[in-house]
């Protein structure tokens, strides 16, 4: 969220969106641990009372956080489901993951929390996993096993596909400042999201060997 210059002031009620907003960018930038209530009020401009007011303590706020931002995936998702439903399976997929790029390339954050605490067990990678991940692993995985029931793709292992297909979305976005620096590409540019769209869908489904001529 873009602020004027300057130190804003303290504000006794906010824009909740905008504040959960903040707070996702800044647990994504330092993780749970390192981020603390006080540098989430001065980055909203509120004051530090009013998010104990609202969420009680740091573990609720960052619960809010990703709930909302679970809320516009799923929202997301439910609309590609719609609109694309008219689709052969491989084309849905297609436009599927399509849809997530544009998804990852707007929330890099939500990735970068993911990453965070899916490393070890934890409560609160246990609430991602009931609240948010499950009803995105279950989406994908039914129309990746109905590609290859029908054979139009390999039957290699879920958890390997998964984990490729997403990773292969959000890398590009999370690791921004590496892509400038060896790559002279600003990832965040349309241009660049809509390439690497095509790219990620070129990889998965058609594969990186050119054909045989015979």
């Amino acid at each position: 969220m873009l602020r004027k210059r300057g130190r804003p002031s303290e504000r006794t009620s906010t824009d909740q969106t905008a504040l959960l907003k903040t707070a996702l960018r800044l647990f994504g930038k330092s993780g749970f641990e390192g981020t603390n209530i006080k540098t989430i009020a001065s980055e909203a401009g509120v004051a530090g009372s009013l998010l104990y007011y609202h969420y009680t303590n740091k573990e609720g706020l960052w619960k809010a956080a990703m709930f909302l931002l679970g809320q516009e995936l799923h929202a997301e998702m439910a609309a590609a489901e719609k609109l694309f439903r008219d689709l052969d399976p491989l084309s849905f997929m297609k436009a599927w993951m399509r849809r997530f790029v544009y998804f990852s390339a707007t929330n890099p954050e939500f990735h970068l929390i993911i990453t965070y605490e899916m490393a070890n067990s934890s409560k609160r990678a246990d609430w991602l996993l009931e609240e948010i991940l499950h009803p995105l692993h279950e989406n994908f995985s039914l129309k990746a096993v109905q590609l290859q029931n029908d054979g139009t793709i390999k039957k290699l292992p879920l958890a390997n596909f998964f984990s490729i297909a997403i990773g292969a979305t959000n890398v590009f976005f999370i690791q921004s400042y590496q892509m400038k620096k060896l790559f002279n590409t600003e990832v965040f540019d349309n241009s660049e999201i809509e390439k690497h769209a095509d790219v990620v869908n070129e990889i998965i489904f058609n594969g990186l060997l050119e054909p045989v001529n015979n």
